[in-house]
């Protein structure tokens, strides 16, 4: 028979045990809490930050806690609601369909699904696909965290993020952190600086073409990058850009028209197309991108093929570690294109990963940008791929790579040699919305900052455009960024760019509103 005290130390181990066991408040200290040590954790452990125990089935965990991989976790449900498409896509949206599928692969405890086309209504933020697709998956997929993976679906997140605080939202290259939303993303304009320091070594016209996609500081920079990145090497070239005027020609079939020299094909083109005859009819040997597809790249290799011109073509791929590669259906999984010279792309798992631990442990930090630049390994969530069938060192590349993880992302933005540079007159320093009287950037050896970064729109000098936009053969003048007047007065761009979708002409087209 048991002694009183044995009874009473038995009790006592059986309410511990059914605390542990049928405990519904993770908080605290029970399973799911924050923790730092072992001792912060009653009846489990501490494991990355976050109480665990250990489990072989569902029913060893108390709820709502579940068994994964041997350990008791909160399940974390996920939703990614893409702006482009993951289905037969090259560019942007695979490489965070990869990431979010690297991300679930690292944490068992992660379930998600994902939705691609979530367009957002510049008419009717309140109700527009982006609110109506986070609306399903609060409410009927009861999802704890949303990622949306591109600023322009920003204001409609605000406004549901309000009503849903409970769920983290996280914006990928938005500038806003604030509640219960974090703005994630990368320094790509570094990989676009080493991008621009490979065209210089292949070119032979010392002219260079950047298709620009959405008209926002962020494609801004990348162009800039790419140039100077270029003139490091050789301050004579320039390069000559075009606008698409969304991430993507989005529309089902090609509805754009090229009737000139270098046509391959009849019929309509993609807008991405249509862009790269006009670079390459301009005298540009090296066509770079910074679209959802890579339209550009495969149409320089055919033209290229064709013998179309008498020198020889490169492209630059944007946004996929395979982005050179040739499609095999709807994917890149062929061999590369020699033409292909490098791809610049975000590597998103390994960021993904971390956002997802610091929310499944609590610790999410909403109050700053998490803006990541380049490293030298492979938790970088910048990468720039060279391609061995082009023709280039490695070994001549990896310097450049380097130097620009050693000296930060405000480097890239350094004139050649350190000196200042001239813009083509549009830079604004202390963003009162009126254009500086002096025009020059990197005096007394001024660095790019933060704030200048998020609403850069102005380019150095030496980016050029035609005169007339769609003539080849018309002048180069100075490229100006997309402003107010512009889109007001120049009914030529007006009919020429495609602008987002669902948006009024005219609308959508402001890199100073598109940050």
């Amino acid at each position: 028979m048991l002694s009183k005290r044995a009874w009473i130390l038995g009790v006592a181990a059986f309410l511990i045990g059914c605390s542990f066991i049928v405990e519904s408040d993770i908080r605290g200290y029970g399973i799911g809490s924050t923790c730092t040590t072992n001792e912060d954790c009653h009846a489990g452990r501490c494991h990355e930050r976050v109480c665990v125990a250990s489990c072989s089935v569902n029913a060893d965990c108390p709820e709502p806690t579940k068994c994964f991989a041997g350990e008791c976790h909160v399940p974390l449900k996920v939703a990614a609601l893409h702006v482009g498409f993951v289905t037969g896509g090259e560019g942007w949206t695979l490489t965070h369909h990869e990431g979010l599928d690297y991300a679930k692969k690292q944490l068992p405890w992660v379930t998600a699904y994902e939705d691609e086309g979530v367009f957002p209504n510049p008419t009717d933020p309140e109700h527009g696909p982006i609110a109506q697709k986070i609306d399903f998956a609060v409410k009927e997929r009861g999802v704890d965290v949303i990622f949306l993976n591109s600023f322009s679906q920003r204001d409609e997140m605000f406004v549901r993020a309000k009503r849903y605080p409970h769920v983290k939202f996280i914006n990928v290259l938005g500038n806003r952190s604030e509640g219960n939303v974090l703005s994630i993303g990368n320094r790509l304009e570094q990989a676009w600086w080493i991008a621009g320091r490979v065209a210089a070594m292949k070119t032979k016209k010392n002219r260079l073409g950047f298709i620009a996609s959405y008209i926002t500081p962020e494609v801004v920079r990348y162009a800039s990058a790419f140039l100077l990145g270029a003139r490091g090497l050789n301050p004579a070239i320039k390069v000559e850009v075009q606008w698409l005027g969304f991430w993507s020609d989005y529309r089902q079939q090609p509805l754009s028209t090229y009737g000139g020299r270098l046509r391959l094909d009849d019929g309509p083109v993609y807008r991405e197309e249509l862009l790269t005859y006009r670079l390459v009819e301009a005298g540009a040997d090296v066509v770079a991108h910074s679209a959802d597809t890579g339209r550009s790249v495969r149409l320089i290799e055919r033209l290229n093929t064709a013998k179309k011109v008498p020198w020889q073509l490169y492209s630059v791929s944007n946004d996929n570690e395979n982005g050179c590669n040739q499609l095999v259906g709807d994917t890149l999984g062929g061999p590369p294109m020699a033409t292909c010279l490098a791809s610049c792309y975000g590597h998103w798992g390994p960021l993904y990963v971390e956002v997802l631990k610091d929310i499944h442990a609590q610790l999410l930090d909403t109050t700053k940008n998490r803006h990541e630049g380049m490293t030298a390994d492979e938790t970088s969530a910048t990468g720039f791929r060279l391609n061995p069938s082009a023709g280039i060192d490695d070994t001549a590349v990896r310097p450049y790579l380097t130097e620009i993880v050693e000296r930060g992302w405000p480097h890239v933005f350094d004139g050649p040699e350190g000196q200042s540079y001239a813009t083509t007159g549009q830079r604004d320093r202390d963003g009162d919305g009126v254009y500086d009287a002096r025009q020059v950037f990197g005096e007394d050896g001024e660095r790019m900052t933060p704030e200048e970064y998020q609403r850069m729109c102005w380019f150095p000098e030496g980016l050029i455009e035609k005169q007339t936009i769609d003539d080849p053969s018309s002048l180069d003048v100075a490229a100006r960024v997309p402003d107010a007047e512009r889109v007001r007065s120049d009914t030529k761009f007006l009919g020429d760019v495609l602008g987002p979708p669902g948006a009024p002409r005219g609308q959508g087209l402001l890199c100073s509103e598109n940050q």
